[in-house]
């Protein structure tokens, strides 16, 4: 992981929620993982996410996949990736971290480890500088509610 912050243009005035982000190298495949994050809203199956990933070519930044919208983030993060949302979730400090919605609040992340060893399970067309953008919408309201960019280099 190389940057994760604000979003750049045509998102940039969208809020981001995470700040005082730190990534500590641990090991070889594991790094450690802090940072604050205010949800002034819950996070419910009235938010969406939509994520656009983009790859560094040799013509520049070309938009590598298409990703459906997620319609409900906390109920996809809790069925499809129970493993790592609910320890996730728990060292943030969010107080049912098995249940749906997670309460508008600040919460914050000190030194969680994060195995970087999935990334050998990547496809080729994925290796290299990536960004991904993921934003949060309220589509009901047709607002924009967050916005978080991660750049990342996959070897």
């Amino acid at each position: 992981m190389e940057r994760v912050g604000a979003c750049k243009e045509p998102y940039k005035a969208v809020e981001t929620p995470l700040v005082n982000l730190k990534i500590t190298h641990f090991n070889r495949t594991m790094k450690l993982l802090s940072y604050d994050v205010t949800f002034k809203r819950p996070i419910d199956e009235n938010l969406e996410c939509i994520i656009h990933v983009e790859k560094l070519t040799d013509l520049g930044w070309r938009k590598l996949l298409f990703l459906p919208k997620i319609r409900n983030i906390c109920e996809f993060g809790m069925n499809y990736y129970r493993q790592q949302y609910i320890p996730l979730v728990t060292a943030l400090g969010v107080v049912n971290p098995d249940k749906c919605p997670i309460p508008a609040g600040s919460y914050s992340l000190k030194n969680f480890p994060l195995d970087t060893s999935v990334t050998q399970n990547i496809p080729p067309l994925m290796r290299g500088r990536t960004v991904t953008t993921m934003i949060l919408q309220e589509p009901k309201k047709k607002i924009l509610v967050h916005c978080l960019e991660f750049t990342m280099i996959i070897e």
